[in-house]
């Protein structure tokens, strides 16, 4: 069970015989597996929300481009997706072409 991108349990699957779960026969404790867990109380950055779950890189790249430290490299701009959209129109023309809608 996912829980708000904090935590990650796992809880195993329970035995049945004949179709009756084996915890309704035998009683028993349920065990719950820690997959993972962020500690919120040790201040270190491996803990901090924004880099375990990987967006950290997103938001350098986007600070970097906003003050402008992508001078002459527009891999990042909106002309490094024109070929896609060329592609797109070509595959477009190709469909038509063969009647497929």
């Amino acid at each position: 069970m996912l829980e708000n991108m904090e935590q990650l349990d796992f809880t195993p699957r329970r035995s049945a015989v004949l179709g009756v779960p084996l915890e309704k026969i035998f009683r028993n404790n349920t065990t719950v597996v820690n997959l993972y867990g962020r500690n919120g109380f040790v201040p270190m950055i491996g803990n901090n929300q924004i880099v375990s779950q990987g967006s950290s890189p997103k938001i350098k790249t986007f600070a970097d481009m906003v003050e402008n430290r992508y001078e002459t490299n527009h891999t990042l701009g909106i002309e490094s997706v024109s070929h896609v959209y060329s592609l797109m129109s070509e595959i477009k023309k190709y469909m038509k072409a063969i009647g497929v809608h």
